[in-house]
C-alpha cells in the first residue's frame, strides 16, 4: 500500500452584515406603484439579512396573488425533487409515462419539456386551449396538448410554451400516482413552510396550470429563493440536492436557436435580454462557458419578479399584479440601482468547492475545499508544509472560518484558498463559511453539510480526466500504462467524512483506518467485487482518502473508463477516469 504523495503538491497550483445606500429605490417604487396599481411589495435579502422590505401603494404585506410564470420556479423545484428521489430522470422520455406522446413526440424528454426545447408551439398558439380551463383534468389537458403539431423538431430550438410543462406535470402524476397539488404540498410547500402558495389562481381544479397557475406571497417566495441559494437546504432541512440545484440553475438549452422568447420584447430595455437562456423552471440571465449563471429569475406576465444574483449573495422578490410590460422598465432600473449600490461579493456559495472535483456541493467533515473569490489572500500564492505534523490555521494573513472556527490551510492567494473542513461539523445541517485576510472579513455564506461528499483527484488536479490512480505495481495509471482487469488499483480523493479511528484536523499521520460509512466503487458502471482498503491515505493530511479496489470482470477496456466512489449513499462525480486493458 503506498500513498500518492504528489496530491497536495498538485493542490498548491455568524452572518456578516453590510450597509448599502438603497435610498434611490424609494422614489423608483413610489412612481412604479402609481403606474402599476394596486402597488407592489419589495423584499431584498443578503446573507440571511433583510436589506429592504417595503410596500408601495395599496399592497398588503401578506398579499396572495397570481404569479403567472413565477410558478415555473416552483414547478421546476418539484420536478427536481422527483429526480432526487430516483423516481424520475430528466432524460426520461415523457412517453414512458404518457403514451399518447407518439410519433416524433415519443422521444421528447422531461428535460426538454421543462426547458421549452420540446418543439411545441408557443403561448400565443395555445391561447384558448385547456391550459386555462379549470373544469377539466391535467390528464385530459395533457392529451389535448400532446395532439398539437410541433412547431419544430424536438431539441432544435427554444420556444416558450406552456404546453411543455403541462405534459411534464401529468407525467409526474402518473409516475407517483398522486395529483400535482398534493405532490407540491408534500415535497415543496410543507418542507419550506409555505402558508399561502398553491396552483389555484382560478379556483380549485384538477387541471393546475404547471407553467403559470400559481398563487403566492412575497414572503413565501423568498423561502424558495433562500432554499435555492443555500444549495438546497432550508431551515436546517435538505429539500433538494446540490446537483438538483445545479441542474435547475444551469443552461438546459445548450446553445439551440431562440425562436420564441418573451424577452425579445425587452431588447430596448436590455440589449442582452433576447439572448437569455433557460434552466429548469427559470431564466438564466448571464450564462458562462460552463452553462452556468450567477443571475437567475422567473418573471411572470403580471409583473411578479423574483431574482437571485449569486454574484452579490442577493435575493430579490418584487410582488406585482399588473402587466409585466408596465413594470419591466422599473425592474431594469431596480437591477441597475442594486448593481451600483452593492458590489460583487468576495465569496459566494458557488465559489466554495471540493478541491478535487471543483464541484460546489455539501461540505463533508475533513474535506479539502478550494475557495474561489477575491481579496482572500496575498497577490501571489503562498503554500505551507505541516509544522509538527499539522497544518496551521493562519497563513500569510489568511484564515478560513467554519462557524467561527479557523480551519487548517494548505495554500492561499487573492483568488483561491485551500482549507480543510473541521471534522466537528459532522451532524450539522449547514455551516457558515467566511474568510478573512489581514483581519478584513468576507461575507459569511451558508453551505449545506453532508456526512460524506466524495470526489476523486484527477492526475492533473483539474477534477476531470485521468485520475490520480496507482496501478498494482504502484506506477501511475495512464493510457500508456493501463491496469489489467482483475488487478488492484489505488484511488485517492477527499470528502469521505468521518473515519475510525477519528482523524484530527489538519494532521498528517501514517496510521491506517476505515471510513465510518459504507463504501462501494463502480468502474465503467460495473460494481467492483472487492475493496481491499478504504480509509485515510497513509502519510497524507487527514481528509485525503485512499481506496484499493479490484477492477471487475466485464468492464469494457479503454483509456478513459469512468470510476465512481460511493460513501454512505453519496457518489463522486463521474468525471474521473482510469485506463484499463
Amino acid at each position: 500500500m503506498r500513498s500518492c504523495g504528489t496530491i497536495l503538491l498538485a493542490l498548491a497550483a455568524t452572518a456578516f452584515g453590510q450597509s448599502y445606500d438603497l435610498s434611490p429605490l424609494d422614489p423608483l417604487f413610489t412612481q412604479a406603484a402609481a403606474d402599476v396599481p394596486p402597488g407592489l411589495q419589495v423584499l431584498i435579502v443578503q446573507n440571511g439579512q433583510q436589506l429592504y422590505w417595503k410596500q408601495f401603494g395599496r399592497w398588503p404585506r401578506n398579499n396572495q396573488v397570481a404569479i403567472a410564470s413565477g410558478t415555473k420556479w416552483y414547478s421546476g423545484a418539484l420536478i427536481m425533487s422527483l429526480v432526487d428521489s430516483g423516481l424520475l430522470s430528466l432524460d426520461d422520455k415523457a412517453s414512458k409515462y404518457v403514451p399518447y406522446m407518439a410519433g416524433e413526440k415519443a422521444g421528447i424528454t422531461i428535460r426538454q419539456l421543462m426547458s421549452h426545447t420540446a418543439g411545441f408551439p408557443g403561448e400565443g398558439a395555445t391561447n384558448g386551449t385547456c391550459l386555462s380551463d379549470p373544469s377539466t383534468t391535467l390528464d385530459l389537458c395533457a392529451r389535448q396538448l400532446a395532439s398539437l403539431p410541433l412547431q419544430i423538431s424536438p431539441g432544435t430550438g427554444f420556444i416558450y410554451a406552456g404546453a411543455d410543462m403541462q405534459i411534464a406535470g401529468r407525467a409526474a402524476e402518473v409516475l407517483t400516482g398522486r395529483d400535482w397539488q398534493t405532490l407540491f404540498n408534500e415535497r415543496i410547500a410543507a418542507p419550506l413552510g409555505l402558508t399561502a402558495t398553491d396552483y389555484q389562481y382560478q379556483g380549485p381544479t384538477q387541471n393546475p396550470r404547471i407553467s403559470g397557475g400559481g398563487r403566492s406571497t412575497v414572503g413565501d417566495y423568498m423561502k424558495l429563493l433562500t432554499m435555492i441559494y443555500q444549495r438546497g437546504v432550508y431551515n436546517g432541512q435538505r429539500i433538494l440536492s446540490t446537483r438538483a440545484i445545479d441542474a435547475m440553475l444551469g443552461d438546459q438549452t445548450r446553445g439551440v436557436s431562440i425562436i420564441d422568447s418573451p424577452y425579445q420584447s425587452y431588447a430596448h430595455l436590455d440589449p442582452q435580454a433576447p439572448a437569455n437562456r433557460y434552466g429548469i423552471g427559470n431564466w438564466l440571465l448571464d450564462v458562462d462557458s460552463q452553462y452556468r449563471s450567477l443571475q437567475n429569475g422567473s418573471q411572470g406576465a403580471f409583473g411578479w419578479s423574483p431574482l437571485i444574483d449569486a454574484s452579490r449573495n442577493l435575493l430579490v422578490v418584487v410582488g406585482v399584479h399588473n402587466l409585466l410590460a408596465n413594470f419591466e422598465p422599473y425592474y431594469y432600473r431596480m437591477t441597475s440601482i442594486l448593481q451600483s449600490a452593492i458590489p460583487p461579493a468576495s465569496l459566494i456559495p458557488r465559489g466554495i468547492t471540493s478541491a478535487a472535483s471543483y464541484e460546489s456541493g455539501p461540505l463533508a467533515p475533513g474535506e479539502i475545499v478550494a475557495l474561489f473569490g477575491s481579496q482572500l489572500g496575498p497577490s501571489t500564492l503562498v503554500s505551507q508544509t505541516p509544522s509538527g505534523n499539522r497544518y496551521g490555521d493562519t497563513l500569510a494573513g489568511t484564515q478560513v472560518l467554519f462557524n467561527g472556527r479557523a480551519a487548517p490551510l494548505i495554500y492561499t492567494s487573492a483568488g483561491q484558498v485551500a482549507a480543510i473542513v473541521p471534522f466537528e461539523i459532522a451532524g450539522q445541517a449547514s455551516v457558515s463559511v467566511q474568510a478573512t485576510y489581514n483581519s478584513v472579513p468576507t461575507p459569511a455564506v451558508p453551505m449545506p453539510v453532508a456526512a460524506a461528499w466524495p470526489a476523486l483527484w484527477a492526475a492533473d488536479a483539474t477534477g476531470r480526466g485521468p485520475g490520480a490512480v496507482l496501478n498494482q505495481d504502484s506506477t501511475l495509471n495512464s493510457a500508456a500504462n493501463p491496469a489489467p482487469v482483475g488487478s488492484v488499483i489505488q484511488l485517492y480523493g477527499t470528502g469521505g467524512g468521518l473515519t475510525v479511528p477519528p482523524s484530527q484536523d489538519g494532521t498528517v499521520s501514517c496510521q491506517i483506518g476505515d471510513f465510518a460509512q459504507p463504501v462501494s466503487v463502480t468502474i465503467g458502471g460495473v460494481s467492483a467485487p472487492a475493496i481491499w482498503y478504504s480509509g485515510p491515505a497513509p502519510c497524507e493530511v487527514a481528509g485525503v482518502f485512499q481506496i484499493n479496489v479490484t477492477i471487475p470482470a466485464g468492464v469494457e477496456s479503454g483509456p478513459a473508463v469512468p470510476v465512481v466512489v460511493w460513501v454512505g449513499g453519496n457518489s463522486s462525480p463521474s468525471t474521473v477516469t482510469v485506463a484499463i486493458q
